[in-house]
């Protein structure tokens, strides 16, 4: 079989399928390189987001325990991932597993939407580094106006703006600068993590309270009696924790995406295991260290209390912003400004680093799309210094930029509410490629590695990694547009995040038919991996 499969990559690149006969990227990232990648990706101090987000939705949830049981579900997507990965480590990630597995339309159609959504994600994430970090530090250091200049919407578009532009910069100047940013954005997040956990165990529960009642015009004790006599419950609630555990999973999401660049990671089906499951462990510990000191310290009860009356807009909740654990962390920090600038300052970085690596990755699922000549050949260009795909990075670019407009001054991207639901489809349909995987690219699955093709009660390891992946991602998928999850559903925005899709299968339709009119199928690319 590997004569013929080898036969046939001669004809293709001959016969000019691909752009040219090597993507000429650099293999120039090693597997830390990956794995800082994944866990800025992650955005490992969006849990003090995403925690109070949690407790309003499911009241009396336990967040130390939701972390737990989700890294069980993300390490079964995190081996799958990177067993299927050392079958065909090519950039592209899972747009080239689904693209030749299943389908070409079912590669490009997931593949479209994700890149979409996580641009428009990236514009959320703009969000936090003014109105969630810089804007309150420079409020609690006393400049108000650079405060509220930064909190407004001009303010947040303008910085957004030169982040996107300076995020081209830095990614046109290769993978290698790109990674030192994110090794330096790394360090400073883990420093305003240990800043925040040692300020809060510093003060301990009565210092917290005592600053709580001195400085917030609130009462800690009222907000607990206030919350319980409007329907928080007074204790942990065994429900709400489960259904929490979907919405912990999402914060998890990410630990995979070095797969989308695997062509320029050195020794990559290695190192990929280190990125994809090293990520989810140190994710899962980050988030429970965070979990753990704050409710310790800050209490669930008051924690869980303060999210239920601010989600119900009670009149008891007087604080003029969310009660974030970056907003809360200023009573635990009252007459420490450099504790809280510090721990701003991280908070800034992470928030500045995630959406940097959705750039990067989206300027490489083009480069993939392009190689295979989905979309215009040029956006698989190189830069002949740096070698990096300048035109997917402008068009990248561009992009970022548009949807940061749209999330600043009009309510269009509301439409991603179930974002996370069409990723979830979209990581069932790489599940189901690896299920079929053996029979339905048995010349492939023959030229995998061992730990591919190694059975396991009658089946290929491959195959059973996909079922477990794929009941997890349906579980997902369900939770996301439960009611539970995002109250009434709503068919309007699910719709659109099927739209999104059907747009990427259009876009292969219409370049299966113009490449041959071209005499170059399509048909023919997808039998093969593409080359190195």
């Amino acid at each position: 079989m590997a004569p013929v499969v080898a036969y046939v990559v001669l004809i293709l690149a001959q016969s000019n399928i691909f752009v040219r006969e090597a993507t000429g990227l650099i293999k120039a990232v090693s597997a830390k390189d990956a794995l800082i990648y994944n866990l800025m990706w992650m955005a490992p101090l969006g849990t003090w987001i995403y925690g109070i987000w949690a407790d309003n939705l499911f009241p009396g949830a336990d967040l130390p325990t939701t972390v737990l049981i989700a890294e069980v579900v993300a390490i079964v997507v995190a081996v799958f991932y990177a067993v299927f990965n050392t079958s065909m480590p090519r950039t592209g990630g899972d747009y080239v597993w689904n693209s030749r597995v299943l389908h070409p339309v079912i590669g490009m159609s997931m593949n479209f939407f994700f890149n979409i959504a996580l641009l428009s994600i990236g514009g959320a994430t703009m969000f936090w580094v003014t109105q969630y970090s810089l804007g309150p530090m420079f409020e609690i250091l006393g400049m108000a106006g650079v405060a509220s200049f930064l909190e407004g919407s001009t303010g947040t578009f303008i910085v957004a703006v030169v982040l996107y532009l300076l995020f081209a910069v830095l990614i046109t100047r290769g993978s290698r600068a790109t990674h030192i940013f994110l090794w330096i954005a790394f360090a400073l997040t883990m420093l305003a993590a240990v800043v925040y956990c040692g300020t809060l165990l510093s003060i301990g529960p009565a210092g917290f309270q005592a600053n709580f009642n001195a400085a917030s015009g609130m009462n800690y004790n009222q907000v607990i009696a206030t919350a319980s006599s409007i329907g928080y419950p007074s204790s942990y609630v065994m429900s709400s924790t489960l259904y929490a555990v979907a919405f912990t999973y999402f914060s998890f999401t990410g630990f995979n995406s070095s797969v989308y660049y695997s062509g320029e990671i050195r020794n990559t089906s290695k190192s990929q295991f280190i990125a994809i499951i090293g990520a989810t462990l140190i994710y899962m510990l980050i988030l429970w260290i965070d979990f753990f000191v704050t409710v310790s310290v800050m209490g669930s009860r008051f924690v869980g209390s303060m999210a239920f009356l601010s989600g119900q807009g009670n009149s008891a909740y007087t604080l003029p912003y969310a009660p974030y654990f970056t907003q809360l962390f200023r009573f635990a920090a009252l007459g420490n400004p450099a504790a809280f600038a510090i721990v701003m300052i991280g908070f800034a970085l992470m928030s500045i680093a995630a959406p940097l690596t959705y750039v990067f990755g989206g300027t490489r699922m083009i480069f993939a799309w392009a190689f295979d000549r989905v979309v215009p050949s040029s956006f698989a260009k190189l830069d002949d210094r740096f070698h990096s795909p300048y035109w997917a990075i402008i068009i990248t670019t561009a992009a970022s930029v548009v949807a940061m407009v749209l999330w600043v001054y009009t309510n269009l991207l509301s439409y991603f509410l179930y974002a996370s639901f069409g990723w979830m489809v979209m990581q069932a349909f790489v599940s189901i490629a690896g299920i079929v995987f053996p029979w339905k690219r048995k010349d492939l699955f023959e030229l995998s590695p061992d730990v591919v093709k190694r059975k396991f009660v009658g089946l290929p390891t491959i195959t059973w990694l996909g079922i477990g992946s794929l009941i997890c991602s349906v579980y997902i998928a369900y939770a996301s547009v439960a009611p539970a999850y995002q109250g009434t559903f709503q068919p309007g925005y699910l719709g659109f995040s099927v739209s999104l899709m059907i747009v990427g299968a259009i876009i292969y339709a219409i370049a299966w038919a113009y490449r041959k009119q071209q005499g170059l199928p399509l048909s023919l690319t997808f039998k093969v991996v593409p080359p190195e």
